[in-house]
């Protein structure tokens, strides 16, 4: 297990069998800001086989009640996850944002954020806040499988 620190995760970058990423996002509109760091190791043998599994994350969320709830959710759903199935965060959330059961057109590794739309978070027009840390665990998921890539092109 990664060392987790006020500061998040360590330096950012890839070595053999480990990639920590980290990203911060901001909502402009209303000041929200999520950092997301996560940490992954290589499952399958062969660097660049997209096999690597978060096995430590963290978040520092600055913003409204939906957003920093969305980014607990995510923290604790994130560990064990695949980095490519992280990466699609935004669209595999979406449907259970709007409603949508797991599995009728939500990702099950999503479900629990279906109560944002139960509690009317989402129609208030706080859908924003609920998937800026989904943006930011993304985009932290797309970096690291950059860097598992710079790390071995073939």
């Amino acid at each position: 297990m990664a060392h987790v620190g006020k500061e998040g995760l360590g330096p950012a970058g890839a070595s053999a069998g480990r990639v920590v990423a980290t990203v911060t996002v901001r909502n402009p509109a209303c000041g929200d800001q999520v950092r997301f760091d996560l940490a992954a190791r290589e499952v399958a043998a062969g660097v660049g086989e997209g096999r690597w599994r978060v096995e430590a994350a963290w978040h520092d969320p600055r913003g409204c009640v939906v957003c920093q709830a969305s980014s607990q959710l995510l923290r604790e759903a994130a560990v064990g996850m695949e980095l490519r199935e992280l990466s699609g965060a935004v669209e595999a959330a979406g449907p259970v944002l709007d409603g949508a059961a797991a599995g009728g057109g939500g990702s099950a590794s999503f479900a629990s954020f279906r109560l944002f739309h139960d509690c009317g978070a989402v129609g208030s027009g706080r859908r924003h806040c609920a998937i800026l840390p989904l943006e930011a665990a993304a985009q932290a998921a797309a970096r690291a499988l950059e860097s598992v890539y710079e790390q071995d092109p073939s």
